[in-house]
């Protein structure tokens, strides 16, 4: 049974509240994506995570990006969300 599978993992992504105008999340989330890209071509990888709080905003943004909820953390209670890669 297999219990464990190589991922990649965006912990966090946000920008600073000093800053906001300046950049948007899409562009954010696109650099990140990119930057996944160019790894899984070097060392393969099917998923990516991502976590972030039980927010409604934050859950629309990153299933616009092609994020699924997974499942919910039972020890920070952080939602954690799977894309799979192409």
């Amino acid at each position: 049974m297999i219990t464990e599978i190589p991922a990649f993992l965006i912990g966090q992504l946000g920008k600073n509240d000093l800053h906001a105008g300046d950049i948007r999340g899409d562009e954010i989330m696109d650099y990140a994506l990119s930057v996944i890209f160019r790894a899984q071509e070097i060392i393969g990888g099917r998923v990516v995570f991502i976590e972030c709080l039980e927010k409604p905003k934050l859950i629309e943004f990153y299933s616009k990006h092609g994020f699924k909820i997974f499942r919910q953390d039972p020890d920070d209670k952080l939602i954690q969300m799977v894309r799979q890669l192409k």
